[in-house]
């Protein structure tokens, strides 16, 4: 191969990873970061079911409102005000799994639609107390109004209470990106 069909084969190549670049930067990618406190967390519904196969083994539906005031998170420059999501879990002793969908409302009435999946693990603490951790990850997959086309992906962590099977206070983070389909 001589230099001049050397060159036009790297010019060619290069070009192509910076029209992949151009196509990716035009997709609008946003990042989004949510720390919500214990105290903005509310568990509204608990259902909690031994499933009797062994001793520790429960199944359990639940829905939790996270309202975030000022500091709530900002998507594409409108603030969301609450959200809610609903899930099930599937743990032994406080180990398992959990999974579920995600409703966002926003201060301009629009909605976000997740999905999330996750692990949940027990361990000893100081003093004899537990500490219980979910770990996960989340799909945007849409809304409503300007969201319609939302799409992303989330991490999650949250730091957990439980007491008497039930979870009583829930502190999260997360943090993602999402775009919009064209």
């Amino acid at each position: 191969m001589n230099n001049a069909t050397r060159f036009a084969a790297i010019a060619i190549f290069a070009s192509s990873f910076v029209l992949a670049a151009s196509e990716a930067w035009s997709q609008g990618k946003y990042k989004v970061k949510v720390d919500t406190p214990a105290a903005q967390t509310k568990y509204t519904y608990q259902h909690v079911l031994d499933v009797g196969d062994m001793p520790g083994h429960q199944v359990r539906m639940y829905e939790i409102q996270r309202t975030f005031g000022e500091k709530g998170p900002v998507y594409r420059g409108v603030r969301a005000i609450e959200e809610f999501n609903r899930g099930q879990s599937d743990m032994t002793n406080g180990n398992g799994r959990s999974w579920g969908y995600s409703v966002t409302v926003l201060e301009n009435g629009d909605k976000i639609y997740g999905q999330f999946i996750g692990t949940i693990w027990t361990v000893e603490a100081e003093a004899g107390t537990k500490q219980t951790t979910f770990t996960g990850t989340g799909t945007y997959v849409g809304g409503t109004g300007e969201f319609k086309t939302m799409r992303g992906t989330n991490r999650s962590k949250s730091q957990i209470q439980m007491a008497d099977g039930k979870v009583v206070s829930n502190q999260t983070e997360t943090e993602g990106e999402f775009w919009f389909e064209k």
